[in-house]
């Protein structure tokens, strides 16, 4: 698998949002993503839980604050250019299309876009 190669950015983080109530599906969550997703992507949990991760780094808040505030909080942190928001229980079944998310980082890029959805 060909992964990504963000040297011309600052770098891409993909962040993901949950609660101590979904502590055993993040730790599914990240074991996925450890297996199927590029390794040179750094990738955020915020929660007030304490789920077992090898591949997110944790921010831990002290409440659940929401989605939009956590996410708020953890933005505010970051140094990367480019993030991608994932679901606390989207769990990865197989491997990604590295080429198809090459493709849209690109175009995000190269149309100077705020969003892609």
């Amino acid at each position: 698998m060909k992964y990504y190669d963000n040297r011309e950015y600052k770098g891409i983080a993909l962040i993901c949002g949950s609660f101590k109530g979904y502590d055993q599906i993040v730790s599914l969550t990240d074991k996925k993503l450890g297996k199927y997703f590029p390794k040179n992507i750094n990738k955020y949990l915020i929660t007030d839980g304490n789920p077992i991760v090898k591949e997110f780094k944790t921010i831990h808040v002290n409440k659940d604050y929401g989605w939009n505030k956590n996410l708020l909080f953890l933005l505010r942190q970051l140094k990367e250019d480019i993030v991608i928001l994932w679901i606390d229980d989207l769990v990865l079944k197989k491997e990604i299309n590295s080429e198809l998310l090459n493709n849209q980082i690109r175009y995000f890029k190269e149309k100077n876009l705020d969003c892609l959805w």
